[in-house]
Order: C-alpha cells, then structure tokens, then sequence
C-alpha cells in the first residue's frame, strides 16, 4: 500500500508521493509482483495516466478498482490534459470518465463490470479469469463489455464554477488511445449553468 501522507511498516504502508512517471519505479521499488490480486487507485486527477503507464509496465491484477469523475457523462469519453497537475478545491476539473477509463482498461485485456452508483468508482476484472478462450480476443471483449456494463445510474449535475481557458480535456478513443485535445465535455459548457437539475441532452 501507498499513501502520500501516511507510513506503516507493520502493515505494509509505504509513504510515497505518487505522479504517473514514478508509479512503476515505486511498484519495482517495493517488489510488486507483475501477476497480483487487487490493484485499487484513488489518485483523483491524473487516473487515466496512472492506470495507462501501470498497465503497459505489464502490471495485472485480477480485480481493478478506478476512481472515475462523477461529474462527467457516462457518454463521454475524455481525461484531463495535463497528468502533472492537481486537483483544485471546488473545481470539476479532475480525473476521467467512466468511459475513458473503460476504454483503457479494455486495451489492456480487462472488462468493467460495475460502476458504483454514484459513478466514483469502477470495478474490473481481467477477461482471462472470466471469459472462455474462444472468446479472449478484442470482439469477443467488447460483446462481453457491452453485456455487462451499463450506464451509471446517476447524471451529473454541475457542481462548480470552471474556467474555461485553463480546464483542457483529451478525448480517449475507443483503443483507450488519447486521440484530441481541447474537447469541452458537458460539465465544461455548463460552467455557469445554476439549475438544480440535469441540462437537457
């Protein structure tokens, strides 16, 4: 285990300042084992960095956990631009979508099984511990993605103001690739949005 402000050797809790370039180094530096079984992040704004530069180090486990930003639309497909900044106190501009995320996981073998209902976290399992062998290949893949994940249950509502001029989002494609820059995902267009409710879609 890793935390940035924490230490506890007893029970194997290692203080580290974790960023998406030093997340393998930290992981070789306290013997992670490629092949292990429970990877849960909560970084909160660079997620897909962290997951991308993990999962092409080799790095699997049997059951992923991911931090998503509930405030963006389970349609859209974006992450933050910039993995080396923070996030910022009332602010909606931080981490990735469901679907970014789920896309990235699927390039890497895995399936997204579940999203809490709140859309804050997402659960993975890999497709060789779920799927036939007939079936591990990217089609077999999506057809049991799409049977398994649906749409979280909760549309986000604007929480925040946002400025425009320093929120860059990227869209992520569907081979979980960064594929555009300066996408504005809805919570973005609707920065000075006040209603209670979901905006018409």
């Amino acid at each position: 285990m890793m935390d940035g402000g924490f230490d506890n050797p007893d029970i194997g809790l290692h203080q580290a300042m974790l960023h998406p370039d030093n997340i393998v180094s930290f992981f070789e530096q306290y013997g992670v084992e490629k092949d292990f079984g429970f990877f849960s992040e909560n970084t909160d704004y660079a997620v897909y960095y962290f997951w991308r530069n993990a999962l092409e180090a080799g790095y699997r486990a049997r059951v992923i956990v991911g931090g998503v930003n509930s405030n963006l639309y389970p349609n859209e497909s974006v992450t933050v631009h910039d993995p080396y900044g923070s996030v910022r106190k009332n602010n909606d501009y931080f981490g990735v979508s469901a679907l970014a995320l789920r896309r990235l996981w699927n390039k890497h073998g895995y399936i997204m099984i579940y999203c809490t209902e709140l859309q804050t976290n997402c659960f993975g399992l890999h497709q060789d511990d779920i799927l036939p062998v007939a079936d591990r290949n990217p089609v077999g893949l999506r057809a049991a993605q799409e049977c398994l994940w649906n749409k979280p249950i909760a549309w986000p509502i604007k929480l925040y103001d946002c400025d425009k001029e320093s929120e860059k989002w990227n869209n992520v494609d569907e081979a979980g690739r960064l594929s555009g820059r300066n996408v504005q995902p809805l919570v973005t267009e609707y920065c000075h949005w006040k209603d209670t409710q979901s905006p018409s879609r």
